[in-house]
């Protein structure tokens, strides 16, 4: 897993890739609670930009991914997100769907939580089991932001690692 802060300067090499991210950050905004959309670049990468609503961390379930990594950005407002590296997940999954690439897991233990600010991301890879959407301390209901989903062979070609 890895934190990271961009602000202002491009996520990948390839410029078309970053107009598509700036489309859906803007397409984040224009979002009611609970909407999301997504939106395809190729077969490697698409994006759910999304108004997601908050909630208290005994509501949500952790997820992991096998085929795609997870770039949580956050576009407006602040959330909480916990992970557990796999090897420390002590359950197993009790829903899964290879085909849509989700695993869920519950249990309300973590290795790190992490305060998700605008304009700072996350790379969730196949190893770190996280929970999103938590709510920081009664503030606001909801998050407006994206997920960047991509294989882990594009995003390793083309992701800006500064």
């Amino acid at each position: 897993m890895e934190s990271c802060i961009k602000e202002g300067k491009p996520l990948f090499q390839n410029n078309a890739i970053n107009e598509f991210i700036d489309k859906n950050i803007q397409i984040s905004k224009t979002l009611e609670i609970g909407d999301f959309r997504k939106n395809y670049f190729n077969e490697d990468l698409f994006i759910i930009s999304q108004n997601v609503e908050l909630k208290d961390s005994n509501d949500l379930v952790y997820e992991s991914h096998e085929k795609y990594y997870d770039i949580h950005y956050i576009v407006d407002n602040t959330e909480i997100i916990n992970v557990i590296e796999k090897e420390n997940l002590k359950v197993q999954a009790f829903e899964s769907n290879e085909k849509y690439d989700y695993f869920l897991y519950k249990t309300d233990l973590f290795d790190k939580e992490i305060k998700l600010e605008s304009n700072k991301f996350i790379i969730c890879k196949f190893n770190d089991i996280h929970k999103v959407g938590i709510k920081f301390e009664d503030k606001k209901e909801s998050v407006n932001k994206i997920v960047i989903k991509i294989k882990k062979e594009f995003f390793e070609k083309e992701f800006i690692n500064e």
